[in-house]
């Protein structure tokens, strides 16, 4: 009865608040405590997230995280509020601004850092919800509810889906990661983003399997709510056309993984990345790293515990996730940077090298499937079970390597005993098949 009673007194808060407003139909910000009424486990979530803790009020409990003992600088007690998590910033305000204190702390080093400017000037405006740049203030310390999903006492009053922003598109998310940050990064070549747009409109063997891996909206959809391709191409989805945008990867309420990443960053690669079970593999870049799936083959994982993100997300580049060969360089938070996807693992490791090696890894491939493919027909009329099954053990595993596009850089070793056994496998064949027919 009381917890009855108590959700009850909200929502007459809710329709007292927004009385008012539903009159002029203009949304007001309400905060995030009155979407908790309706939208608890989320508001839960949110509360462990890093958006939640990117600017707090130093008098709750732990919201400070810096060692003070070793900072002669300032005093906890001038602090104003506390900026960031990885990296805590303080502030206080002097006269009319609230700029950073002289240092930071870092969680990771134990160690201060220096910082100083205008948080209200520069920072304010994408570190809390509902900012007002007119009179800079704002309606919540913090990224909270209403920073991504608008001002929500409309659909507070009633309910009304219509009445709140809500979709997969990397449009909210830009409003403070776009520019030369990750949204801004991805833009730039949008092979991830136009994904789904590019393959629906132009593939001519697109398919429902298709959409597990291409489409954001599939993909959040409920497993019991997945839409089909039909939906997409004339039904109610006929506009989608979303493709792997940020919330596929990452949840902006909860914090399960690093970056509030919805799974380990390896597996938030390899669930895409990778291939299915079928006569020819395809999109097989977890079972080249894993060195798994190869006919005849012993298992062989790369030698080296990289893992993607390694060489595809240097200094946390979402630019295509390119791989520096070993570095390019790139503008980050207005600063031009070099990324090095080698330097970790390896050391005097150049472009050429690794051009060379690729092509001739891709050579051999490439000429191992042209005598593959020339031999098929004589193969398909054999009526040698054993010639056969020696030919499809040798396009399964060349098809491991070619299909994995890396040309042995995810897995050199794994990559040439694959080869290797194509030859034997081939060879093996041979020794079968008439002269004339021979691969």
């Amino acid at each position: 009865m009381r917890r009855a009673w108590g959700i009850a007194a909200a929502w007459a808060a809710v329709l007292l608040l927004t009385a008012g407003v539903l009159a002029a139909e203009s949304a007001q910000y309400v905060g995030s405590k009155t979407c908790a009424v309706c939208h608890s486990q989320q508001y839960k979530d949110w509360q462990s997230s890093l958006h939640s803790k990117m600017v707090q009020d130093p008098k709750v409990p732990g919201a400070i995280v810096g060692d003070f003992s070793t900072n002669e600088k300032f005093k906890p007690e001038d602090v104003l509020y506390t900026v960031g998590v990885k990296t805590q910033y303080y502030v206080t305000r002097q006269g009319n601004d609230i700029v950073y204190l002289p240092l930071g702390y870092n969680t990771e080093t134990r160690q201060w850092v220096p910082r100083s400017g205008s948080w209200l000037n520069a920072c304010a405006p994408c570190h809390t919800t509902g900012y007002n740049k007119e009179t800079k203030t704002w309606a919540e310390l913090g990224i909270a509810c209403e920073a991504c999903h608008g001002p929500g006492s409309l659909h507070a009053a009633t309910g009304d889906k219509t009445k709140i922003i809500s979709s997969p598109s990397n449009d909210i998310c830009a409003s403070c990661h776009g520019g030369e940050r990750q949204v801004g990064q991805m833009a730039q070549s949008g092979k991830h983003l136009n994904i789904f747009k590019e393959q629906i409109e132009k593939s001519d063997h697109y398919s429902d399997g298709c959409l597990k891996c291409h489409s954001a909206t599939y993909i959040l959809a409920p497993e019991n709510a997945k839409p089909t391709l039909a939906d997409f191409k004339t039904g109610a989805l006929k506009e989608d056309r979303y493709g792997i945008t940020c919330v596929v990867c990452h949840d902006p309420h909860k914090r399960v993984e690093e970056a509030q990443l919805r799974k380990s960053p390896q597996e938030t690669c390899t669930q895409c990345h990778t291939a299915e079970e079928g006569p020819v593999p395809r999109h097989t870049q977890k079972q080249m790293v894993e060195g798994i799936w190869g006919k005849d083959v012993p298992v062989m994982p790369s030698p080296k515990v990289a893992q993607c993100v390694d060489c595809h997300m240097g200094n946390g580049n979402h630019m295509d996730f390119k791989v520096g060969t070993p570095t390019f360089k790139m503008v980050d938070h207005g600063k031009e940077i070099e990324v090095n996807s080698c330097a970790k693992c390896h050391t005097n490791v150049t472009a050429d090298q690794i051009k060379a090696l690729q092509k001739a890894t891709s050579d051999r491939a490439n000429a191992l499937k042209a005598r593959l493919d020339k031999a098929k027909a004589n193969i398909d009329k054999s009526q040698d079970t054993a010639v056969k099954d020696l030919y499809t053990k040798a396009v399964y595993n060349l098809n491991i390597v070619i299909n994995d596009k890396s040309w042995g850089i995810h897995n050199m070793p794994y990559t040439k005993a694959l080869l290797d056994k194509v030859e034997e496998q081939i060879a093996a064949a041979n020794k079968k098949l008439p002269k004339n027919q021979q691969i």
